[in-house]
């Protein structure tokens, strides 16, 4: 493909951020998919964001700032008198240049107006970190997602089933089989931008969960599918049932983890104001509240977090969740 040139480059991190108009945001995305140069370019910006998440979020500015800035500025010094003013041949000459001190006013003036642009400019870069974040997130769950349908396509439209027993009989069992079959390339996928690094390891091989003994069973089941949640099935005559594809637009099959301390169990990976969610037809948004049309995706009809009522309950577990019935 002939790339663009310097004048004609496109505006790859206004698409990366979503800051483009729709139109544009096709157009690039129509170049990206036919050249492997700007698909890396955009695989590199986005890694370069996300190394923004590690930094500590700006805190309210200190109690008193404005007043210990005017005290400050108030007590520098002010310049010293100009000198008298000197005959030269019976006429006065001006001094060239006059200084101009601070006044208690200036310095008020001043502090004010940075507190202002504070108040304006940190909720924005707090706002476009929180995007970035996001937007990386959504791309990491997008691969796992589509690794995940490609694997029901190869099973007769089944996902990858939660065993009855044994130490891989929690739902974060998806991943490592995911990535040992080979339709995860990358162990990073299972993890929400600017929650960690990827921990050794990760995630852990079928022979390294098989293996576990004691404590290093909850530890390694904990941690089995990184920060995302997978679907618990549904329940069927008190038996668990896998679920199967059925293109469905409002079932979720991944999201970010949930949290006990949170209201409805609200995912914390994005501060509490929402989470990422993977649905079965293939695409991804964005969820402020904890339900989809009214179905709670993190409990089943019984307010439980187990396998669903019925097929179209919805409801995903984080890794170290058991179903905790008999398997189909």
């Amino acid at each position: 493909m002939n790339r663009p040139s310097n004048d004609e480059a496109p505006d790859l991190l206004g698409y990366v951020l979503g800051a483009l108009d729709a139109d544009e945001q096709q157009q690039i995305q129509l170049a990206v998919d036919r050249d492997d140069a700007l698909q890396h370019e955009i695989e590199k910006l986005k890694t370069e964001i996300a190394q923004l998440d590690g930094l500590a979020p700006p805190g309210p500015p200190p109690v008193g700032l404005a007043r210990r800035t005017c005290e400050r500025i108030a007590a520098v010094p002010l310049a010293p008198p100009a000198p008298p003013r000197r005959r030269w041949f019976g006429a006065t000459r001006e001094p060239l240049a006059r200084t101009h001190s601070w006044s208690l006013g200036d310095c008020i003036t001043v502090a004010v107006a940075a507190l202002v642009m504070a108040a304006v400019i940190l909720p924005a870069l707090n706002h476009s970190r929180f995007q970035s974040r996001l937007l990386t997130c959504q791309n990491n769950l997008r691969h796992v997602g589509m690794g995940l349908l490609a694997f029901a396509g190869d099973s007769n439209d089944r996902f990858v089933a939660i065993p009855e027993s044994g130490n891989r009989a929690v739902a974060g069992c998806f991943a490592p089989v995911l990535c040992e079959m080979g339709y995860v390339d990358d162990p990073s996928w299972f993890l929400c931008a600017g929650l960690g690094v990827t921990p050794d390891r990760f995630p852990p091989s079928c022979d390294e969960i098989d293996l576990a003994v004691g404590p290093a069973v909850s530890e390694i089941q904990k941690r089995m599918s990184g920060d995302f949640a997978y679907t618990l099935g549904y329940q069927e005559d008190g038996r668990y049932m896998v679920t199967r594809n059925l293109r469905r637009s409002n079932y979720v099959l991944l999201a970010d983890a949930p949290s006990v301390d949170m209201p409805g169990r609200a995912s914390l990976n994005h501060g509490g104001h929402g989470q990422n969610c993977f649905f079965e037809d293939g695409h991804i948004a964005f969820v402020t509240t904890c339900a989809i049309a009214g179905d709670s995706i993190y409990e089943n009809d019984f307010g439980g977090i187990a396998p669903g009522a019925h097929p179209g309950d919805i409801v995903v577990g984080p890794s170290h969740t058991r179903v905790l019935m008999k398997s189909d």
